[in-house]
């Protein structure tokens, strides 16, 4: 039954990362058999800058067991910042002083919580007021705690503080305990599902069983947005209702009708793609369609076990496709074995399975050792090497010890391939792995002890912080809150700089408040571009959402990588509420803001 309650809140050191490896020459790509590609070949130089940059987090005298990430502008000053998650420790907010300083540098910025067991979170405008507010989830799958909301309070006082509003929206954790089951919860997301202009707020629940061989049943849970400050739980009533222990699901337009559907990443149960009912029928519905999106003869379905999945638009179609981050191996029936997924979309039809034409799993480091799962924890995608097509981070690791990370980088190759009679552009993958599989840096004076070498990798955001026209990685490392302070893992921030130059676009959105929710989250933006030397044209397309794999948020603004682009010929911006903006020729290699106004 749907519950409603009410809110009224109203010193630099410059470590190579790439220092112990020469220099990789990412050979040139075949040519491309659908669309331009573009040329990777010289030198690729990777540093690790976060003690230079005072990202390392090493504030209250140690580092932390890092979770979260989660970024985006909280001050209002234009330049994107991070919330750090860390449960057991400090959950804190790391304020971006690029701006004032003129080389990518942090500062240290509020604390949420000092010893939560914060897993997860999502950020967005929940109240419509200006700023953004940030929602963190509390125990994942090493104990039952509440999930908290902070309500953002610079638009009113002029100075970045939160005030903890979870109580008085009634938005709790996701079930009280019982018997037999607590429940807990890994993540959230935030995105208008009933695109009311509000923000409304998903839980992904996991059940930490308390009696042997108990089916781990459940419910994740929507918390819609009423608008007054309070929040009502309709989850069930929605049709949610059959959920098992979910990790680090994603919400993917995946028919292109406006509205978002749920894939739900589900730990040692069965992933299921539910299908969002509001354009459809006029209220918030989701329908279970698996079995109708199995393809190949109904035989392939989606994997039973996943940590976290991510979504973007892998081959330049205009269709959302969805990558599955693996952990741990799949059973021996499953036809997901031999590594990640990625699942293209044939245009809001189905999806089919390309991973083995890709590049991507090569390796594959996902095993059992001494009885324990190794595998991906932190799973993201972005494009770090700005060519328009995302980049794969596979961040790894156990409870008991760390396991090098992975890094694909995309060729800009899309090959044209036959896969079980439909004929797809897949996108083609280089390992550069090397270039981040290094320590982490330590500062000549510290005082703090650091984890042996490789760690355990969460949340990792992957954003344009000093607006150079290429991104950098932000990572969260550490173990589970219950062990001991070795667990304590330095986090990482590496920037990455090519020979070659490529061309950008930054889209900063705002919504009214009204019609579109203040965050704009939910809105498609469609570039069309252009290259001077062969008259070659092409779109690149992407959705703003309030989540991102593994327990993170990729910013707030869309990072578009244009490759060897020269020009963009139209921007077109697809509103949540149906209304389209078209405008001409955009100058490249800058920060745009484009706002939402009623006509």
């Amino acid at each position: 039954m749907a519950t409603t309650a009410h809110i009224r809140a109203g010193l630099a050191i410059v470590v190579a990362a790439a220092c112990s490896h020469d220099p990789v020459q990412i050979r040139e790509p075949r040519a491309s058999l659908a669309g331009p590609s573009m040329s990777l070949a010289g030198p690729l130089t990777v540093r690790d800058v976060a003690v230079e940059a005072n990202f390392q987090d090493d504030a209250f005298g140690h580092h932390k067991r890092g979770r979260a990430c989660l970024a985006a502008d909280l001050d209002n000053d234009g330049w994107t910042d991070v919330v750090i998650g860390n449960p057991g420790d400090e959950s804190h907010v790391l304020l971006n002083t690029t701006g004032r300083t003129g080389v990518l540098s942090f500062e240290q910025g509020p604390v949420l919580a000092a010893d939560a067991v914060f897993w997860g979170g999502t950020l967005g405008d929940l109240d419509n007021d200006g700023d953004v507010d940030v929602v963190m989830s509390g125990g994942g799958n090493e104990t039952r705690a509440a999930d908290e909301v902070f309500v953002n309070r610079f638009v009113e006082e002029g100075v970045l503080r939160f005030d903890r509003g979870a109580r008085q929206a009634g938005i709790e954790g996701p079930a009280p305990e019982g018997d037999v089951l607590a429940w807990s919860s890994a993540s959230a997301h935030v995105l208008d599902l009933d695109l009311d202009g509000k923000l409304d707020l998903f839980v992904n629940s996991y059940i930490l069983p308390r009696a042997p061989d108990v089916d781990w049943s459940g419910e994740n849970l929507i918390w819609r947005n009423l608008g007054r400050g309070d929040f009502e739980e309709v989850g069930g009533p929605a049709g949610l209702t059959t959920a098992r222990s979910t990790m680090n699901s994603s919400f993917i337009d995946i028919d292109n009708d406006g509205d978002f559907d749920l894939y739900e990443s589900n730990h040692r149960y069965n992933n299921v793609m539910w299908r969002n009912m509001w354009m459809e029928e006029g209220e918030l519905r989701f329908q279970n369609i698996t079995p109708d999106d199995a393809l190949a003869g109904g035989t392939m379905k989606y994997p039973r076990r996943s940590f976290a999945s991510a979504v973007s638009d892998f081959n330049r179609d205009g269709f959302e496709d969805l990558f599955v981050f693996i952990r741990p191996v799949e059973p021996e029936d499953s036809p997901f074995r031999d590594g990640h997924v990625l699942f293209l979309n044939l245009e809001g039809q189905g999806f089919v399975e390309v991973s083995a034409h890709t590049g991507l799993n090569q390796p594959f480091i996902n095993w059992r050792r001494d009885h324990a799962i190794d595998g991906v924890m932190g799973g993201q995608l972005g494009d770090v090497n700005v060519d328009g097509i995302p980049d794969v981070w596979i961040g790894q690791g156990r409870p008991l010890d760390g396991t090098s990370n992975l890094l694909f980088l995309s060729t800009g190759e899309l090959r044209v391939v036959d896969i079980d009679g439909h004929t797809v552009a897949v996108p083609q993958f280089e390992n550069a792995s090397s270039f981040i599989d290094v320590p982490a840096p330590e500062p000549e004076d510290t005082t703090i002890a650091f984890a042996p070498y490789p760690y355990r990798t969460h949340g990792t955001c992957i954003v344009d912080f000093d607006r150079d026209g290429v991104p950098e990685v932000a990572v969260t490392n550490g173990g589970p809150e219950d062990y001991p302070d070795v667990v304590r893992e330095p986090n990482r921030l590496f920037d990455f700089t090519f020979e070659e130059p490529r061309t950008w676009l930054s889209v900063a959105l705002q919504g009214d408040g009204e019609a579109v929710n203040r965050s704009a989250i939910g809105t498609k933006v469609v570039l069309t571009v252009q290259r001077d030397g062969d008259g070659a044209e092409w779109q690149h397309t992407q959705w703003l959402h309030g989540g991102s794999g593994f327990s993170a948020v990729n910013d707030l603004e869309l990072f578009f990588g244009l490759a060897n682009a020269d020009r963009i010929t139209e921007l077109a911006i697809h509103w949540p509420d149906g209304r389209i903006d078209v405008e001409g020729e955009v100058p490249v290699n800058q920060r745009v803001i484009r706002g939402y106004q009623l006509r």
